[in-house]
């Protein structure tokens, strides 16, 4: 086969969003021969600024063009992509394009805690990670670099230790958080400023955070991190790293000592090519990634690579959300700023998670002005009363939502529908349910935020309304995250897993992931800082493999 191939190269990277950016670019870096394979066209920031901009719907993945021979999930069309089984709705969104979902994210940046790695020894529940903190830490650092993270380096700020300050300062907190930091610190529920991949001054050649207050879907001007970021300084290198994007990877193929030989991807107008490689990193989302794993059936892998013990695309895990929505008796002025910054993280951790899961509040910072003309006309306001009634919702209205937390379950799973694809590729097919763990820890949340309208002086409280996630029902529907995790869960036992503790598939000497699949466990902050870790970290085994 490799003699055969169309291309060969030391190290194959499936995927090009902050993983695969990473390990392309640390890897050439060091002289080391990549190819990166991406499923999806480059994008130009311009241009999906002005799909936005045009878009009828302004949502999430309308600045991303959705391609006949990549597909990605709609918000507009559920279903048109992934099928759902049920009984609860997953409702993942990503783009397949040079860069990853990272083009349209909150830019959040978290660590783990050790309590968070080891929730089995600490509270009884879920998996342990085979590895502590103390293993992820310089990792953590080496990605806040990369990355261009800011916030608050103060001990404990974030209930993890560091030992090296953040990059920038945190985004000051602006009229309308500190507004509500007021009203409920006193009681014990302060905010904090999410650490964020967010330019709070000059960084890596990226501008200033203006504060245009659509991070979701898309920075305008870039001050936001990127995953293409790193693909551009991959090919910049003296050993340029090669991009090879509108390649849709359908099929590994493994040897017989389940050695991976090549990979198989396909082009725009159905050609078949491959790539030989001594090393391959599947770089995919937490969705993707376990589908090609199971495309890959073959003789040498009857089950498809990597899934000797039938566990991938099981575990597959989010953090769901609930939500809730009041209006403040005075003028808060949310919308000015970046969305992402004011945290509360009081019921992050503690024993109660023997009980229910852990949970996070968040006070998003963004108007969504469609939905207050909805409420406007649906109170039968027409003319001027209609404006300033507008006016009123967008100038007074605060909205929370919670990420919870979420067991690993092998029920909860990804794996191929019968339903093909626009270029015959089988489509991801999902069974999911939520689970009583995560259900109890949203009527605790819920009491939370009836108790914070009542500090802040509320009026007209509304659980389960959202800009971003509506109608939503705390006894039976949960708001999507976008958190893909799980599908190729880590562990020390090959039975009950996926990948080992340095992310190598089991079974398959030559393959590693570099995903939020791997994680056994979600915590309530966002996993992209430990995506970005473990990319770092898989790089460096890559290297000393290879140079010895």
């Amino acid at each position: 086969m490799a003699e055969n191939a169309d291309f060969s190269t030391d190290v194959l990277v499936v995927g090009s969003g902050v993983a695969g950016g990473l390990v392309a670019n640390e890897l050439a870096k060091a002289g080391i021969d990549v190819i990166c394979l991406e499923a999806g066209p480059p994008i130009d920031r311009n241009a999906a600024v002005g799909r936005y901009r045009n878009s009828v719907t302004h949502d999430w993945q309308s600045p991303y063009v959705n391609t006949d021979y990549a597909p990605h999930p709609s918000q507009t069309e559920p279903g048109s992509y992934i099928e759902e089984v049920g009984p609860n709705n997953y409702g993942c969104l990503y783009i397949r394009g040079v860069g990853g979902t990272t083009w349209h994210w909150s830019a959040e940046c978290w660590r783990y805690t050790q309590e968070e790695l080891k929730e089995k020894s600490t509270y009884g529940v879920g998996r342990d990670m085979p590895l502590g903190y103390d293993d992820l830490e310089p990792y953590y650092d080496r990605a806040e670099v990369e990355l261009g993270v800011a916030g608050q380096s103060e001990p404990l700020a974030y209930m993890v230790k560091r030992n090296k300050p953040y990059p920038m300062q945190p985004i000051p907190l602006g009229y309308y958080e500190r507004w509500i930091d007021k009203k409920i610190a006193p009681h014990d529920l302060p905010l904090v400023s999410a650490p964020a991949a967010r330019n709070s001054a000059t960084y890596d050649g990226r501008p200033q955070c203006c504060g245009n207050g659509n991070c979701m879907p898309i920075c305008p001007i870039g001050a936001m991190y990127s995953g293409d970021i790193h693909i551009r300084k991959a090919e910049r290198q003296e050993k340029p790293a090669r991009l090879i994007s509108r390649a849709v990877v359908d099929f590994i193929k493994v040897k017989s000592d389940g050695t991976v030989e090549a990979v198989a991807y396909v082009t725009p107008d159905g050609t078949q090519k491959w790539v030989a490689a001594k090393y391959v990193v599947i770089a995919a989302n937490g969705i993707e990634t376990p589908k090609l794993m199971l495309l890959s059936r073959q003789d040498t892998a009857p089950k498809g690579v990597g899934n000797a013990s039938d566990q991938v695309g099981r575990n597959l895990m989010d953090h769901p959300g609930i939500s809730a929505s009041f209006l403040a008796p005075e003028p808060v002025y949310s919308g000015r700023g970046p969305e992402a910054i004011g945290r509360v993280l009081k019921f992050r951790q503690g024993d109660f998670k023997r009980q229910h899961a852990g949970f996070r509040l968040n006070f998003y910072n963004r108007l969504s002005p469609e939905t207050y003309v909805d409420q406007a006309l649906s109170e039968e306001r027409f003319g001027q009363q209609l404006s300033d009634r507008v006016q009123y919702l967008m100038d007074h209205v605060v909205n929370v939502n919670a990420f919870l937390g979420q067991l690993p379950e092998p029920r909860n799973r990804v794996t191929l529908s019968d339903l093909k694809d626009r270029v015959g590729i089988a489509r991801p097919k999902i069974n999911y349910r939520v689970g009583e763990w995560t259900f109890a820890a949203a009527k605790a949340c819920q009491a939370q935020f009836e108790k914070i309208s009542e500090l802040c002086g509320g009026s007209n409280f509304t659980p389960g309304t959202s800009p971003f996630n509506k109608s939503l029902l705390p006894q039976n529907q949960y708001g999507p995250n976008n958190h893909m995790m799980g599908s190729t869960i880590m562990g020390a036992d090959e039975s009950d897993s996926v990948v080992d503790k340095t992310c190598k598939v089991f079974g398959h000497d030559n393959l590693y992931v570099a995903s939020s699949s791997v994680q056994c466990f979600t915590g309530v902050v966002n996993p992209t800082l430990t995506i970005a870790a473990f990319a770092i970290r898989i790089a460096d085994t890559l290297k000393a493999r290879i140079n010895g």
